[in-house]
Parts: C-alpha cells; structure tokens; sequence
C-alpha cells in the first residue's frame, strides 16, 4: 500500500519535466483537485513548460476490479497515427465514451502543490 498523498508528495523532487501519473484505482480522483490551464499554444510552445498530471479511471467512487479503462486507454494509443499527441488530445478521444460505458468520471488535470505550468505530457509514436 502506498498513501496517495505521499506519493503526489515525493514526485516534487524529481528532475522531470513531464509527469504523467496514470492510476487506474478506486477514489483515484480524489488524488488531485485544480484547475487546469488552456489556450491554443502550439505543440513546442506546450512541451516547453512544466507539467504534472494525472489520470485517473474514475473520481471518488469505487472502480471494479476489471475496470474497463486500460483497455480504453491502450485502444487510444494503439489507434493514434499521429507521430505526436498530447495526453490531453489522446484523452480527449476516449474520455465520454469511456465514462458512459463505465459508468465513472475520467479525471485529467493538474496535480495541485506540484508546480504543473500548464505544459503537456507528449506521446511520442516509435518508427
């Protein structure tokens, strides 16, 4: 067992510039709590800032042990031609259809207390 809080607590000290945390767990949600940051920056101007994200199956309720969101999630990157997509962008596919089939509310925003600058976690797609 590892406590959420100390978790999200420890990543303060790490080196990285992008962190995306993925928690496919019960209550997930309640790991984190902000407001996230928009705008229309292009794709470098993003990646240049910081960014500590998490995304989580559900928000405060319990997710079954068979939860359907890997499989969502694995699909979405599967399925990406593109030779970069964004975490948000990739989410952005699934996340309504997940939550109707599921029945849960997919969480992707900031993780509060961390420093997130409003930047974007890239997926970049291998040759």
């Amino acid at each position: 067992y590892i406590n959420g809080e100390e978790f999200l607590k420890s990543m303060r000290f790490t080196k990285a510039k992008h962190i995306l945390v993925v928690a496919d767990a019960c209550f997930a949600g309640s790991l984190f709590r902000g407001l996230g940051k928009s705008g229309n920056q292009s794709l470098s101007e993003k990646y240049k800032d910081i960014s500590r994200r998490l995304l989580s199956s559900g928000n405060v309720k319990v997710v079954p042990d068979n939860s359907e969101f890997i499989p969502f999630f694995l699909d979405a990157l599967k399925k990406n031609t593109s030779p970069f997509i964004t975490a948000e962008k990739l989410v952005d596919g699934f996340k309504e259809q997940y939550n109707i089939k599921a029945n849960q509310q997919l969480q992707f925003l900031p993780i509060d207390y961390l420093n997130d600058q409003g930047g974007q976690f890239v997926f970049i797609r291998k040759q």
